[in-house]
């Protein structure tokens, strides 16, 4: 049995550097990747969604990261993604949902990209990273 840990690891990062968080006292929950996983894939798959790793935290839940494995239909960000692509979507009160995405050349680069990107969006004004 596996379980979709990178996601999850790099959440931690994400919500530690966002708010202030010691990332060694993030705990990361996990849904199990097993023998349901896929049959669940193909169900998700016949009717033209996907399965996929989705890592969220909240501010509002302290030190906590979960990771759930969630059907996602056409339209969702996550959806569209393939092969070394990432994505985060930000819940923002003030401005709906902002998404950061990226990677089909580099998985470096991508990630690289995409943290500058999610500290441009929230970081403090006057101390965005360039």
């Amino acid at each position: 049995m596996r379980t979709p840990r990178d996601p999850g690891v790099r959440v931690r990062l994400l919500a530690a550097l966002l708010w202030g968080w010691e990332p060694s006292a993030v705990r990361v929950g996990t849904e199990a990747v097993d023998a349901r996983t896929g049959p669940a894939a193909v169900s998700a798959a016949a009717r033209g969604n996907r399965l996929r790793a989705v890592a969220s935290a909240s501010a509002d839940r302290p030190f906590v990261v979960e990771v759930r494995l969630e059907e996602t239909v056409p339209g969702d960000p996550l959806h569209a993604l393939t092969g070394p692509e990432k994505a985060v979507v930000h819940g923002c009160p003030d401005a709906g949902d902002i998404t950061v995405s990226g990677g089909r050349s580099s998985p470096l680069g991508a990630a690289l990209a995409m943290l500058r990107d999610t500290l441009d969006v929230t970081a403090p004004r006057g101390y965005g990273f360039g």
